[in-house]
């Protein structure tokens, strides 16, 4: 039946027949389409590796009966859901980030908490010492300027010392953090603690869900997708500095960083 001659046929047809980036599967194929991942503040937080460990008992806050963590997952999950709708690979990552996680913007989830019931407001920061400032900024005004106009929450001006120096991004101080190059922000949603803020947090969900996609997706769109397979660069050395209390994130934990300077500094 001359199978040696109908067999080269078949599997040339076989091959032509497979989706894109299947056939020739031993070689590697370039990443066409932009990947986010959004960390769900707090969640799993005792998985934290070694140098992290003394966040573990950082469980996030909490106000009017509901916790951070799962308002943080809830939001994060719909905005994932929309990513996915529109082409981006998202990775929902827990507290604990892959080292070296390389991706085109990385924003951490988290609400506020304050035993002032009266602050109120979102907030967002990257990290004071980044490689990429001008990134950073610019993802971080997409994010602000798509949940003023979807969210109307106030803008609270107070961000800390911590949200700055975020653990998953402090490469001063840590050694299990995302890679340089990637693009990042810390996002304070609201507060749980102040009436009006809870009532945007639990009640309108898919909205902020929304309005942080949109946010992802304008900064997106003036960036060129970067390449997945690109060999993340290492982070820096750790520096021994004074502890500074939770490196976190949120104005729940500003004066916990404060009192640590305090106690430091006084005999």
């Amino acid at each position: 039946m001359r199978m040696g001659r109908v067999a080269p046929l078949v599997l040339l047809v076989c091959l032509l027949a497979l989706p894109p980036g299947i056939a020739g599967a031993g070689e590697p194929t370039p990443a066409t389409a932009w990947r986010v991942g959004l960390q769900v503040g707090h969640l799993r937080i005792e998985e934290l590796p070694e140098d992290q460990a003394r966040l573990r008992g950082q469980v996030g806050g909490s106000g009017g009966g509901y916790r951070e963590v799962e308002v943080n997952e809830a939001i994060a999950r719909r905005a994932a859901a929309i990513l996915t709708a529109r082409g981006v690979a998202v990775d929902i990552l827990p507290a604990a980030v892959p080292p070296g996680y390389r991706a085109d913007a990385f924003v951490a989830i988290h609400c506020d908490a304050n035993a002032n019931a009266g602050l109120r407001g979102y907030k967002l920061a990257r990290y004071r010492e980044s490689l990429i400032p001008e990134r950073d900024d610019a993802l971080i005004a997409a994010l602000g300027d798509a949940y003023d106009a979807a969210i109307g929450l106030p803008r609270d001006p107070g961000v800390s010392w911590n949200m700055t120096g975020y653990y998953a991004y402090n490469a001063k101080r840590y050694t299990s953090i995302i890679d340089r190059q990637t693009p990042s922000a810390i996002f304070e949603l609201g507060f749980l603690t102040h009436p009006a803020d809870r009532a945007t947090l639990i009640g309108r969900q898919d909205a902020i869900a929304l309005a942080l996609a949109d946010g992802i997706m304008r900064f997106l769109e003036g960036t060129p997708a970067t390449a997945l397979d690109t060999t993340p660069s290492p982070p820096s050395p750790i520096t021994a500095t004074a502890a500074t209390g939770y490196e976190g994130g949120g104005q729940a934990h500003e004066e916990t960083r404060r009192r640590a300077w305090r106690n430091r500094l006084e005999p």
